[in-house]
């Protein structure tokens, strides 16, 4: 270990001392807080406000007058709630005869006009109520919030004049169109608030792609310094101190501390957001979910998984590196060592469609896939206390192995130059080292 600790304290000096390390640690909660609150500002500042709509009535029916008063009462009530994006209706029904062209032709016309208040129109055809197809022309048409507000609207409002026609009681009408709410939770939660099943699922892909990003570039790093202290021929130097496995693993654990201290600052920061992140939120006039609380197993799986995960990939990219010659090598290294990971990234999909299926099991043991699926399974479901036992023996053993093997790799590929090795070369490498 004496012979070690000089390796893991220079590659760890090397790492904090650089700019990007230090922006990143200090600036990469603020960079995280802009992506998801500076969307929401936007989204919240093109939403809102009054539209003015006119309802064209050509049925004959007075649905169009139903429309309208459902139109501004209903997303009146939505736009008090603070929902991002909604919009307050003013709707004016007019009724019109015929085809209505001459009073779609002067709504069309008030429309475009500068500084006029009319926003768009929506026209009922004569046959309307028997084929529910409607024409909605105005400056907000490609307006996705608020389009979809307006059908929702009048979706709702035909469905009663429907029902009413049919002869449906208005008491029993109200309580058909009633919407039905369920609070999803995962089983055992005692949150009287109901941590919704949806928030928990956005958290672990959170946490999934932290892994992901995080083990990527800070092991790529390692393959970087490796590459790099071969051209330069330091490694020659000191190779004449440390044994090939010593200096491997005094390498990957130095640029690893620093890149936990990075990550335990992310994750300070990620609980303080879900703690006051919400009323933080609806302070500023936003609507914002509550978040479940993680628990504290399911951040010590990710601290885990993190600090192993890096471990893992960093040893195979130290041997990408020790075998690489020139930096178009490394790069094409690069993306073979990494697909085992973004398997493990896709494997998101399969958790959300169900957590315990087969796949997401087997995503869960195997250590190159754990790293992104556990952290992220476990937020979701209640995972055996067997497979979490099973999958840190499997790692434990796994980045042994790598750390060997890399080691073997490491004493001779660095001290290589010319050529690529080829898989036999490899393997030879392997059995003699």
């Amino acid at each position: 270990m004496s012979r070690i600790w000089p390796v893991i304290k220079r590659e760890f000096t090397e790492m904090v001392r650089t700019k990007a390390y230090i922006f990143g640690t200090l600036l990469g909660p603020v960079l995280i807080a802009g992506m998801i609150a500076v969307p929401l500002l936007f989204l919240h500042a093109g939403g809102g406000g009054e539209r003015h709509v006119r309802i064209l009535d050509a049925t004959g029916t007075g649905v169009g007058q139903e429309i309208a008063a459902a139109l501004s009462a209903t997303s009146a009530g939505d736009a008090a709630a603070g929902d991002l994006g909604d919009s307050r209706f003013v709707a004016e029904p007019v009724p019109v005869t015929g085809t209505g062209d001459a009073e779609r032709r002067a709504a069309r016309e008030e429309v475009v006009r500068e500084r006029s208040s009319l926003d768009g129109f929506l026209f009922l055809a004569p046959d309307f109520m028997e084929t529910g197809h409607a024409a909605y022309e105005g400056r907000n048409a490609t307006s996705m919030t608020q389009m979809g507000q307006i059908r929702s609207i009048v979706t709702q409002a035909v469905r009663a004049r429907r029902l009413n026609e049919a002869g449906v009681d208005p008491r029993v009408l109200a309580q058909v169109l009633q919407p039905i709410r369920i609070d999803t939770r995962k089983p055992g939660a005692e949150d009287e608030t109901g941590a919704e099943a949806e928030s928990a699922v956005l958290i672990g892909m959170l946490m999934a792609m932290a892994v992901y990003f995080a083990v990527v570039l800070f092991a790529a790093s390692v393959m970087r310094g490796v590459l790099e202290e071969k051209r330069d021929r330091i490694v020659e130097v000191l190779l004449s101190s440390v044994t090939a496995r010593q200096f491997i693993s005094g390498k990957v654990m130095g640029i690893g501390a620093a890149s936990l201290i990075q990550m335990f600052v992310w994750v300070g920061f990620a609980a303080a957001a879900l703690s006051f992140g919400p009323d933080i939120a609806r302070s500023a006039g936003l609507a914002a979910p509550d978040l479940p609380r993680v628990p504290a197993q399911v951040a010590v799986v990710f601290l885990f998984f993190f600090a192993t995960g890096f471990l893992l990939y960093a040893a195979m990219f130290g041997a990408a590196g020790a075998i690489a010659t020139t930096d178009q090598e490394a790069n094409q290294l690069q993306f073979p060592v990494t697909i085992p990971l973004l398997i493990g990234f896709f494997m998101m999909y399969t958790l959300i469609a169900d957590a315990e299926s087969g796949t997401a099991v087997a995503g869960s043991l195997i250590p190159f896939t754990a790293p992104v699926v556990l952290p992220m399974r476990s937020m979701m479901t209640d995972v055996p206390t067997w497979q979490y036992i099973v999958a840190v023996l499997l790692m434990l053993v796994t980045v042994w192995a790598l750390m060997i093997a890399a080691a073997k790799i490491y004493r001779i590929g660095v001290l290589s130059t010319g050529k690529k090795p080829t898989l036999k070369e490899l393997g030879r490498w392997l059995r003699t080292a």
